[in-house]
């Protein structure tokens, strides 16, 4: 088992990361790992930014839950990745968090249209408008928003706004 150098050591000039131990593999930190396994940094260096902060962002939000940023930036993280049962349940959890935002209303339309559940996506959408949503061109821009925009119901909100 390699020694850990001693603190203010001379012959250590080069300060280590606190998660890379002398074999370059991720140290545990209490019970959990940073990622999902050890890893070198040859690995580390092969992975993806994306995935990388997938990894590093839950690694934090498994000790701090109500990180806010923090499950903004993993919602669209994961929503890129197409995680969207996953990306769900997060953006589930700013709601709980910040009931009334219309930004995590949006993402929830977003993310239950990509998930098919149409009135769910629909209710949230009227979330967000209620709560002050106008950037109605954003629906414009998401292909994978253009079946939504087709309900009636959506075409009379979009409608009323644009008109007005």
């Amino acid at each position: 088992m390699p020694q850990k150098p001693k603190p203010n050591s001379s012959s250590n000039s080069i300060k280590k990361s606190p998660l890379i131990n002398n074999d370059n593999n991720l140290k545990k930190n209490g019970a959990e790992e940073i990622g999902s396994e050890n890893l070198s940094l040859a690995q580390l260096a092969g992975r993806s930014q994306l995935d990388f902060e997938i990894d590093f962002y839950g690694a934090i939000l498994s000790r701090h839950s109500a990180y806010l940023e923090m499950l903004r930036c993993q919602v669209r993280n994961l929503l890129l990745k197409k995680r969207f049962s996953e990306s769900l349940q997060l953006a589930l959890k700013m709601l709980q968090l910040v009931p009334d935002s219309y930004q995590v209303h949006f993402q929830l339309m977003v993310l239950y249209s990509l998930l098919q559940q149409k009135e769910k996506a629909i209710e949230h959408f009227c979330k967000a408008v209620d709560g002050g949503f106008r950037d109605f061109s954003l629906l414009q821009k998401e292909r994978d928003l253009a079946w939504i925009c087709n309900d009636p119901r959506i075409r009379h909100i979009l409608a009323e706004y644009i008109v007005n």
